[in-house]
Order: structure tokens, then sequence, then C-alpha cells
């Protein structure tokens, strides 16, 4: 059987054709799946999610920080919810509960949560190094965390006296290079104020602290306790029953030999506290 130039330029005409066809299909099933990440990567606006604490649904908002290719420079999230108008509830919740968060689809790729202490207006009180970061971990668009005592909030009452701990919680979740953040607040009694807020039992501060665990588990913070309260002493002008309690305290912490106090209020102690180390 002859074989014609013609033949031959004809057979590799349909060997280059189909590897062409080949090479199509490969970049179109490519390109579709190359579609399908942007698309998961790349939606018009964050997806709902439900947070319940107990038998409550709690509120929140959620505020784009990057998304599909745009900054946003927007106001806190805290002082938006803080605003009577923003129509937001924070919730009085009690230490020990648990926090169950569900995406109802497209959960992230990442997902942290904060806990903050904030002020009446959703302004953070202290610094970032204050900021507790809470583990969590996603499993099945869904992940939970508890309500804990943080070093800092629980003797938070900086603003005014008998002032109820405010606690803003940040949830920053990723999808590629999207980010959002989902943020709620609720109101925790500090235990300071639990013991000073006592219903009146002598003229004795000491007898507020007998038997009080709440005392006990400030005195057993040790080192962050005490300088938490001396920055409580910095900011206020009080000196009333909380600051004798304050001082009871730091005095226990430094362990103090309370036969030789040399002092008769709060306020006098933290003054030779601070007279003492100049």
């Amino acid at each position: 059987m002859k074989i014609t130039v013609l033949s031959i330029i004809w057979m590799r005409g349909l060997y280059i054709m189909r590897n062409i066809i080949i090479c199509m299909i490969i970049v179109l099933f490519a390109n579709t799946v190359m579609a399908g990440c942007v698309y998961k990567k790349s939606y018009q606006e964050p997806p709902e999610l439900s947070i319940n604490i107990g038998d409550k649904q709690v509120q929140y908002i959620v505020a784009k920080n990057h998304w599909n290719g745009s900054i946003y420079d927007r106001e806190d999230t805290f002082k938006t919810i803080m605003k009577k108008e923003s129509g937001i509830e924070v919730p009085s919740i009690e230490i020990g509960n648990n926090v169950e968060v569900s995406f109802k689809a497209n959960p992230p790729d990442k997902f942290t949560v904060s806990d903050i202490s904030i002020d009446e207006k959703g302004k953070q009180i202290y610094t970032d190094k204050e900021i507790k970061i809470i583990p969590v971990e996603l499993k099945d668009n869904k992940c939970s965390f508890k309500i804990e005592e943080h070093f800092a909030s629980a003797l938070s009452s900086t603003y005014e006296e008998n002032k109820v701990d405010i606690r803003g919680y940040r949830m920053t979740a990723t999808w590629g290079e999207n980010e959002c953040e989902y943020a709620f607040g609720t109101i925790i009694d500090s235990k300071l104020n639990t013991i000073c807020n006592t219903q009146s039992i002598s003229s004795n501060p000491y007898d507020y602290i007998k038997n009080s665990k709440d005392f006990e588990d400030i005195v057993s913070m040790g080192d962050e306790a005490l300088t938490y309260i001396l920055a409580e002493f910095k900011v206020s002008k009080d000196n009333g029953l909380k600051e004798y309690v304050m001082a009871i305290a730091c005095s226990k912490i430094l362990k103090e030999d309370p036969e030789n106090k040399k002092w008769a209020s709060g306020r006098e102690w933290y003054d030779n506290y601070i007279e003492a180390r100049k």
C-alpha cells in the first residue's frame, strides 16, 4: 500500500486536530473548576449565621473589612451596636453559658473569636494586649465557646461606680481574600460590683469579703489583678466601699502584714503604695 505525501499531510492534520480538541477540553474543564472556586470565594455578601446562648438567640451585626477587591473604612462594630438607634439588644449573660455559632451556608476558611472589654459607647477599655483570643474550630458549619471570666473585665468598673461589665465578642471570618467580622455584645456583672452591691450587712468592709468566692477569685489572679486594680485607682477619684475592697485585695496579693496596716481607706492605701515606690 502506497502512502502518498498528501496522505501523510492529512494524517498529521488529524493528529494535530485531535490534540487541539483535547487541549480545548482540558482548558474548558480547568476554567469551569476555577470559576467554581472564584464563585466560592467571591460572594456578593457575607453569609448569615445564628448565635444562640442557652435558649436566647443573640442579635449581631456584620461588617466587611475587605471584600471582592474593596477595602472598607467604617465605624467600629461595637460602637455601632451600643448606639440606641442600632436596635441591637445587648443581653445580660451569666458566666459559664455556652455560645453556639452556626453558619447557615458557606462556612469560612478561617474563623477567630476575640473577647474584648468595652464601655457603654462601645469603646475598647484596655489595650490590645488585654484582648482575649478564644480558640474555636468550625465543624459541620458550627462552633461553640464558653462565656468566661476575663482577668481585665472581672475588675472593670472604670467609668462609674456600680457599672456593669460590658463585653464585646468580635468574630472574624475569611474566605480567601475576603474578610468580614460578626460582632455582638453582652452585659456581665463584675466581681467587684457583685461584692460591693451585696445588701448592706455592716459598716465593716471586711464583712463584705468574708467567705466570698468572688473576692477569693480576684486575689487568686495575683499580679494580673494587682495591675488592673492599680489602674482603677489611677483613673478614679472615689474612696468608698469598692476602693476599700480593692485595697484589701491588693494587700493580700502583696502579702502585707494586716497587723501593721497604716491606712484607714482604700484611697489612703493606694497613696501609701505609690509614695513608697517613688
